[in-house]
């Protein structure tokens, strides 16, 4: 310790006799002792241990057909040992369940949302021999608030209502069944809007509507596009796009597919290939392009709308509709939390691209990438021979991955992983769930 940092204490205690005094050698001896230990003890304090990057939260047992999803601060498990399916909260970091529950659905995966206080409760593919089915229960106490037997379309998270509907099986324009889409408010259950959708036509919704501006789609075998206000569940305008319905003697699976800001229509032309039309919310026309092969899937991706039409992926230019980059892509591609991930079929290798450039940042060898809506992308990778799951996240050039840390993974598995916000979840043995807090650098 310097001079400068010593620490000099002011406190007067009462006289005391001084202690005898050693002889020489012994005083060399403790001094030299004295010296070392103090050596010692400053590297250490300097070198105190930091916080585990990859840090367990909780451990919990389930029975080996058990399903989970994390939302938020809290583990959602649903275990199908008794006669009806029990969901179970567990609060993270830790403590006793917040609540247990047996849920109405009879069969088959549920999926979970969560809207204001309500944890909604659905089957992800309605149809035989599962039947559509919404249960909303409090996020505190796990009761039951309301039900519908329609399935769930969307959540509008503007003004805290769920938008339910009567399932589409087959998505063909000319043979689409009619039904109605309600709006109900997400605490009570109470309808505030009812829609009835007409026999021939499709509609469609954001999975959660976040801009006040966003209508429900519907697109009809007549080659009308209508604008419905979310607000009041009437239609507040209406466009002629074209062409859909039969093409080459078939029915034309034509798509209308609602985004945040922009609604788009695809259909097949009889010169060959597919055509992509734009409008904006207020369905004024804002570009069309032409795709050469299949019908495309779309998704935001990073400041680009990305459009997956194999082997073609495009990025476009969401305002005007150029193309900003095109890839060839022999295996999958999806957005991952601001970038693209491109698949080998064998899953093997994938990359990691720039969703402003195109440009490959990353070449990934053995680790499987996770997205989440409230948080960073996730790698892990296993490691069979050590009995290990490593963890790693972008470091900030991203121009390389910063492994984290490992977690134990006995059965090495990784399927079962899933990421939520900067937790981690994975199912480490036969009838365990294990959850790690992700301490992002930076």
């Amino acid at each position: 310790m310097s001079a400068p940092d010593a620490v000099i204490d002011l406190d007067r205690l009462a006289p005391e006799q001084p202690p005898a005094r050693l002889p020489p050698r012994t005083r060399r001896r403790l001094l030299v002792a004295g010296t070392l230990a103090l050596a010692l003890l400053l590297p250490a304090a300097a070198a105190a241990p930091a916080v585990p990057l990859v840090r367990p939260v909780r451990t919990v047992w389930v029975d080996g057909g058990a399903t989970y999803q994390l939302l938020g601060d809290t583990l959602y498990v649903t275990e199908r040992g008794s006669a009806r399916p029990r969901l179970t909260a567990y609060p993270l970091p830790g403590g006793p369940p917040r609540w247990s529950v047996p849920i109405t659905t009879a069969a088959g995966p549920v999926q979970l949302a969560e809207l204001g206080d309500v944890i909604l409760i659905s089957t992800p593919l309605p149809g035989p021999p599962v039947t559509p089915h919404v249960e909303a229960v409090d996020r505190r106490t796990g009761a039951v608030r309301w039900t519908s037997p329609l399935s769930l379309t969307g959540l509008d998270r503007t003004r805290n209502r769920v938008v339910l509907g009567q399932p589409v099986r087959i998505d063909l324009v000319e043979v689409s069944p009619p039904g109605d889409i309600v709006a109900v408010d997400a605490g009570t259950g109470t309808r505030v809007w009812t829609y009835h959708r007409p026999f021939g036509c499709l509609a469609d919704l954001p999975d959660a509507v976040t801009d006040r501006r966003t209508p429900l789609a519907v697109l009809c075998a007549d080659g009308e596009l209508t604008a419905v206000d979310l607000d009041t569940g009437r239609p507040r305008g209406g466009t002629r796009v074209g062409p859909t319905g039969i093409i080459l003697g078939s029915p034309a699976p034509s798509v209308v597919a609602a985004l945040t800001d922009r609604i788009l229509v695809s259909f097949p032309v009889e010169a060959g290939g597919w055509t992509v039309a734009s409008y904006d919310p207020g369905l004024r026309p804002q570009w069309t392009l032409h795709l050469r092969f299949n019908r495309p899937g779309v998704a935001p991706c990073g400041s680009r709308l990305c459009l997956w039409s194999a082997p073609d992926l495009l990025a476009l230019n969401p305002g005007s509709g150029a193309v900003a980059w095109q890839l060839t892509v022999s295996g999958t591609a999806s957005s991952l939390g601001g970038y693209v991930l491109v698949e080998q079929p064998s899953g093997r290798t994938s990359w990691l691209v720039d969703t402003g450039t195109g440009r490959t940042l990353l070449t990934l060898a053995g680790w499987t990438a996770r997205g989440s809506s409230t948080g960073p992308p996730v790698f892990y990778r296993s490691d069979a021979l050590a009995r290990r799951l490593w963890v790693a996240v972008l470091d900030p050039g991203r121009s390389a991955l910063r492994v984290l840390g490992s977690v134990p993974e006995p059965d090495g598995d990784t399927a079962g992983c899933t990421t939520a916000g900067r937790y981690l979840v994975c199912r480490t043995v036969k009838d365990a769930v294990q959850v790690w807090r992700i301490g992002v650098p930076g």
